[in-house]
């Protein structure tokens, strides 16, 4: 038997490194603090270049497109061996033929047709302002934000994933961020 929350109660919920969902964000119960707020409401945070809220079937597909592009190159064995070792430099002209191999794979997946992949609730995402990472900015999503790929090569997709890396980030919001979005740092 399904439960719903009673009416005289608020429940909120906050979301770490969220999956995303198929649904549309309507599906999801909605907090509308315009209309003075309902019983449920989901806050998403994504932590920078956390891969996996930007997981999806349009991401996996334009993976394996370049991935499959890359293994039709016509690579010797050395090239290929330098590919998985990424402390190796390639030589100039095998960097540029992998670029454009993966750029032409990366077009032709983007002309297939995928269902929008969504986030549920409020997303924000948390971005450092610094090399360092000693300061964060925090800023809300729209739900569908993410369904793009992120526009830079990102080696910190999976370390970004980590529940401790989310509390430092969350501990380093600052300045207006922080003031603007006091109730949800509390």
């Amino acid at each position: 038997q399904r439960q719903t929350v009673p009416s005289d109660r608020r429940l909120q919920v906050w979301a770490f490194a969220p999956g995303t969902a198929f649904s549309s964000v309507s599906a999801f119960p909605q907090d509308d603090t315009a209309s003075g707020g309902g019983p449920f409401c989901v806050h998403s945070f994504i932590h920078h270049a956390d891969v996996v809220p930007r997981l999806s079937l349009r991401s996996l597909f334009r993976l394996y497109s370049a991935l499959l592009a890359v293994h039709m190159l016509p690579l010797t064995s050395t090239e290929r061996h330098q590919l998985v070792r990424a402390h190796e430099p390639l030589p100039d002209n095998v960097f540029n033929m992998l670029r454009d191999c993966v750029d032409e794979a990366k077009a032709a997946a983007a002309e297939e047709a995928f269902a929008n992949m969504q986030l549920p609730g409020r997303p924000y995402l948390l971005t450092p302002r610094d090399e360092a990472r000693t300061r964060y900015a925090l800023r809300r999503l729209t739900p569908d934000a993410l369904s793009e790929p992120l526009p830079y090569t990102a080696d910190c997709c999976i370390s970004d994933h980590t529940l401790s890396n989310y509390m430092r980030a969350l501990e380093r919001i600052e300045g207006d961020d922080a003031k603007g979005h006091s109730e949800l740092l509390q």
